[in-house]
């Protein structure tokens, strides 16, 4: 171990970085809450371990050298990673059996999700709550990896995914939605000719709603649309919408919170509509399955019937 790591300290090389944003000692002192003899002190102390003279002193301030430019780049390097360990702290910290980190997706289950979460930390007044959206793919790989203790997510080909529960909570169509009308996916599919060369408002591809749509498509030996707008959200779309003349899926718990009541009534062919199932997903073996399983009493999820 070198001199300089054996002796300069944290507290010195903040000094230093404020002397170098400040141009002088008294500046650096007022901003730190020190004295400017101390400030001063801290500086000839860093000279003296790293055997060089930090700064010009001029009686227009501190002008920094060479070997202070390189010290206040590493220092922003040391404090860089301080940040992120820290960061990484919380999180290990955040994961006891005292804490609940939920994910969401799903938009048809984002109200019952908030309201479980809000009757869980009534239940449990310490208990230290995170709730987070992000899409899929990241709530799947964060479950495996206890990032998150349970998700809200849509339930498509979630038994790929080896280890982890999952229970469905909703089944419901989506349908074609345009500035002025709602019309059932089968009914868009018997007049494909006409709406496929509409503007279409779809998830990027990978989202598992336009993999389905797409299937379905292809299922018929149907062309995809030619005019495709991609988002990664499907909220504060309806401008865009509205706009282009677009149309674009929702399901029906989404239109009824929009304040859509006239909706299409279900097809009995199942296999002419596209069905969008959602569900709470959570692993088997998790460090936190006692606090899972209350949410997950609380939800209304039956453990036993989670495949």
């Amino acid at each position: 171990m070198t001199k300089l790591e054996r002796q300069i300290k944290l507290r010195q090389l903040a000094i230093i970085a404020e002397i170098y944003k400040s141009g002088n000692i008294r500046s650096a002192a007022a901003n730190l809450g020190l004295t400017a003899p101390a400030v001063s002190k801290a500086c000839s102390e860093v000279e003296d371990i790293v055997g060089d003279r930090l700064f010009d002193r001029t009686r227009s301030g501190m002008i920094p050298r060479n070997i202070c430019n390189v010290i206040v780049r590493s220092s922003d390097v040391i404090n860089s990673e301080l940040r992120k360990l820290s960061s990484e702290i919380e999180d290990k910290l955040f994961n006891t059996p005292h804490s609940l980190n939920i994910g969401y997706q799903a938009p048809s289950l984002v109200r019952h999700a908030m309201r479980a979460a809000g009757a869980l930390r009534n239940k449990f007044p310490n208990l230290r709550l995170r709730i987070l959206q992000f899409d899929r793919g990241i709530l799947l790989e964060g479950i495996a990896t206890d990032k998150f203790d349970i998700a809200i997510v849509d339930l498509y080909q979630i038994n790929k995914y080896p280890g982890l529960l999952s229970a469905s909570l909703i089944k419901e169509p989506c349908y074609a939605v345009s500035p002025s009308s709602v019309k059932s996916i089968n009914e868009v599919l018997r007049l494909w000719d006409e709406y496929r060369m509409m503007n279409w408002i779809l998830p990027v591809a990978g989202f598992s709603l336009r993999d389905r749509f797409e299937a379905l498509i292809a299922s018929k030996n149907l062309y995809l649309p030619s005019n495709i707008i991609e988002v990664n959200q499907a909220s504060n779309i309806r401008p865009l919408l509205e706009k282009c003349n677009a149309i674009t899926l929702a399901t029906r718990e989404i239109l009824m919170n929009e304040g859509v009541r006239n909706l299409p009534p279900a097809q009995n062919d199942l296999s002419e509509e596209l069905i969008f199932e959602s569900g709470a997903v959570w692993r088997e073996y998790s460090p936190n399955i006692d606090m899972i399983r209350e949410y997950c009493d609380i939800m209304e999820i039956d453990e036993s019937s989670s495949h």
